[in-house]
């Protein structure tokens, strides 16, 4: 870990790379034009591996969380939640079974 990033901004943008990743294209093919649009900026904007190996990330940790915040919210949107794991207030999501 690059000494200027913290270890909370690295864990907030791994697991905003990890829901980017759960969203696969099966499931944004049955979102709208607007939709896939919306997901292709999100993504474009996510650090990547070697941006945390640099420690440049571009983001502080309310950027961040508001990432997450939104790419959680597609990411069920799509349909890639049980109806159970859709609860607000820190229940860790479940993916369906294949």
């Amino acid at each position: 870990m690059n000494p200027g990033l913290t270890s909370r901004l690295e864990q907030l943008v791994r697991t905003v790379l990890s829901v980017a990743q759960d969203v696969g294209d099966q499931a944004l093919a049955s979102t709208s034009v607007e939709a896939r649009s919306e997901w292709r900026e999100l993504l474009g904007r996510l650090p990547t591996e070697d941006d945390l190996g640099r420690g440049v990330i571009g983001f502080g940790e309310d950027d961040l969380q508001q990432i997450l915040a939104k790419a959680i919210r597609f990411r069920a949107i799509v349909g890639g939640l049980t109806p159970d794991a859709k609860r607000v207030g820190g229940a860790r999501a479940r993916r369906r079974p294949s």
